[in-house]
């Protein structure tokens, strides 16, 4: 990347591409009163195509300076060494913000991992595909080698780059799309029980957590009612798991004893 120009740009002028992560007008309204407190105080990038400035970073900064209602911004204009790389500015940059939700993170962290893998294995055309040696340096590039620059940046530990990668790979788009701004956009744990769903499933459990009337608050309280479970979340669900267990391995005589029990006392009051 090589800066062209810094100056100040019309916001009118500047083109949004589709982004990484949705603006949150609650936190551009926070930007927009430091900008009206003092000013800009850090550039948008941005570069030029087609004549006109395209975004590449700096999204909630450019809806802060149209809420404050000022029509110019300032703006540094760069010339991008390949295609990906704009995708690349926008994770690096959002990654450092402290703002990000959980899922925001794992789909900034896998898209610079798509595009470091894309470039690795790039790298290597041409070499023989059938060797070890090849198994190997593709084996390295699928654990997400960033380099000390993306790593440095990200502050993240291995194991929870990982955890949030296993989010990105395993959630798909439509999934990841109906989580954006919900409860469970930043609970990790939560996204991690979603995941290990099978995605012919995530789906209908987002329906009953996420419809008008909610049949249920926790991923696993939505599972279970989704493959006919017994969800053992709360104190009466778990007698009632272990009641279900025991009428399992009783015997007729004790079934019976149960029945005529429950018969008697319909309401659980002994008398």
């Amino acid at each position: 990347m090589k800066i062209i120009e810094i100056g100040s740009i019309p916001v009118g002028d500047i083109v949004v591409p589709p982004r990484l992560r949705d603006v949150d007008m609650a936190w551009v309204a926070v930007i927009a009163e430091t900008i009206k407190a003092k000013g800009q105080m850090q550039e948008i990038v941005l570069c030029m195509r087609d004549g006109k400035p395209h975004l590449l970073a700096g999204a909630h900064r450019l809806e802060a300076v149209k809420m404050a209602g000022l029509g110019d911004i300032r703006g540094m204009i760069v010339a991008l060494d390949d295609g990906e790389e704009a995708v690349e500015l926008e994770a690096i940059e959002n990654m450092a913000r402290r703002e990000l939700t959980a899922l925001d993170k794992a789909i900034h962290l896998g898209a610079l991992r798509d595009i470091h893998q894309k470039r690795s294995l790039a790298s290597m055309r041409g070499g023989d595909k059938k060797s070890k040696a090849f198994a190997e340096e593709k084996d390295k590039v699928q654990i997400l080698y960033f380099d000390q620059a993306v790593a440095s940046t990200v502050k993240l530990s291995r194991a929870s780059i990982y955890a949030y990668l296993g989010i990105y790979d395993k959630l798909p788009k439509a999934a990841r799309e109906r989580l954006k701004g919900s409860g469970l956009a930043d609970n990790l744990s939560e996204l991690k029980a979603l995941a290990n769903e099978k995605p012919a499933d995530q789906l209908a459990i987002l329906d009953l957590l996420q419809g008008e009337s909610p049949k249920a608050s926790t991923v696993s309280a939505a599972a279970a009612l989704h493959h006919n479970e017994v969800d053992t979340s709360t104190p009466d669900e778990r007698d009632f798991a272990r009641f279900v267990k025991l009428w399992g391995r009783a015997s007729k005589r004790l079934r019976k004893q149960i029945s005529a029990h429950i018969a008697k006392h319909p309401d659980g009051e002994e008398g």
